[in-house]
């Protein structure tokens, strides 16, 4: 993908940067966001990209026979799919995050400050698989290809500044994807003209999660 391009032209450098790292130690941060970051917190969008994949024909068709109340339902059932599945998972992630990595990597088992800090990201990641699909659906294939580039563009810089501060580091690299994935999904809400009622699923969402725990 166009951040995990980014990151590998732009993190070495960047944490070169700061003159206190050795080469061993810049690779360990590096192999940290892409062995351990990138693969759990891609996992669980793996539901909600397959669904994005399979809403595609259903609006496509709606969007034709102009069915504009079901086009609407359609969004609002997929947003609630992926709310149900992304949000605990990234709960879980947050909470969780050293104990996963300790019980995958027992050995090289660093990095979960990482996961607990991009646990969030994998809420934006699911949005934005799911806003592509709805996208290309409705007709507007090139938004979802122009909504991933503005949203790199936004990553750059907060990739530069931040991965060159010693206290942020290799994190600096997952708060600049959070903010990308989050920046795409705003661009879906703009330029869409269904209303999505996404503060009101995931506050739905949170509560019903929060209600079993303490059951």
């Amino acid at each position: 993908s166009m951040t995990n391009l980014i990151d590998m032209v732009m993190v070495n450098s960047r944490l070169a940067a700061i003159g206190t790292y050795t080469a061993e130690e810049i690779d360990a941060l590096y192999g940290q966001l892409t062995g351990k970051y990138v693969t759990l917190s891609t996992m669980p969008v793996a539901i909600s990209t397959a669904l994005a994949t399979a809403v595609i024909p259903s609006i496509a068709g709606s969007v034709v026979r102009k069915e504009h109340e079901l086009v609407q339902a359609k969004v609002d059932t997929t947003l609630r799919l992926t709310m149900i599945i992304s949000i605990p998972a990234a709960i879980g992630l947050g909470a969780l995050g050293p104990q996963i990595l300790q019980m995958l990597f027992p050995n090289y088992s660093d990095g979960g400050m990482l996961i607990r800090v991009g646990s969030i990201s994998v809420v934006f990641l699911a949005l934005s698989q799911i806003s592509t699909g709805v996208l290309q659906g409705v007709g507007k294939v090139n938004a979802p290809a122009w909504n991933a580039l503005w949203g790199s563009i936004a990553k750059i810089p907060v990739n530069y500044f931040l991965i060159a501060i010693p206290e942020i580091n290799i994190i600096g690299a997952v708060i600049s994807t959070t903010d990308c994935q989050s920046f795409e999904f705003q661009s879906f809400n703009k330029g869409n003209r269904c209303k999505t009622g996404l503060c009101w699923y995931a506050c739905k969402t949170i509560y019903c999660l929060n209600y079993n725990g303490c059951v």
